[in-house]
């Protein structure tokens, strides 16, 4: 089952080899965090903060992509993690047909900030806030 969550912070400590991106459900005290890149953390600031780079980001190909086919964004998963590694979806529709295409979580939650849709975490990651 999944919970829809929001981007709550992204932290970059010294003390911590990558920065963390936590996310937290909407209805309840459960969180997960995710180790992920300088990169895509400053990328996932820039869209928080509405910073546009110079030339097109991954993410705005993507973005483009999909607004080329006409093509609609419903929401990005965050579904399972394997040996330490998070996998993610991006949830589109097209002509009625719902599809998913796998993604890495930092690309999928720059989507979901960039199109205002929701975040959806597999309640088996989530973890209870102390």
């Amino acid at each position: 089952m999944f919970v829809e969550a929001e981007l709550k912070e992204l932290i970059d400590h010294p003390l911590i080899d990558s920065p963390l991106m936590v996310l937290k459900e909407k209805q309840g005290r459960r969180y997960l965090s995710i180790k992920i890149g300088l990169i895509e953390a400053n990328t996932i600031a820039n869209e928080m903060e509405g910073i546009s780079a110079p030339r097109p980001m991954p993410h705005d190909l993507i973005c483009q992509l999909i607004n080329s086919l006409d093509a609609d964004l419903k929401g990005v998963y965050i579904k399972e993690n394997k040996d330490s590694v998070y996998f993610a979806a991006i949830e589109l529709e097209k002509n009625k047909q719902l599809i998913r295409i796998d993604s890495r979580p930092s690309d999928a939650i720059t989507i979901a900030i960039k199109y205002r849709k929701p975040i959806f975490i597999n309640e088996s990651l989530l973890k209870i806030t102390q």
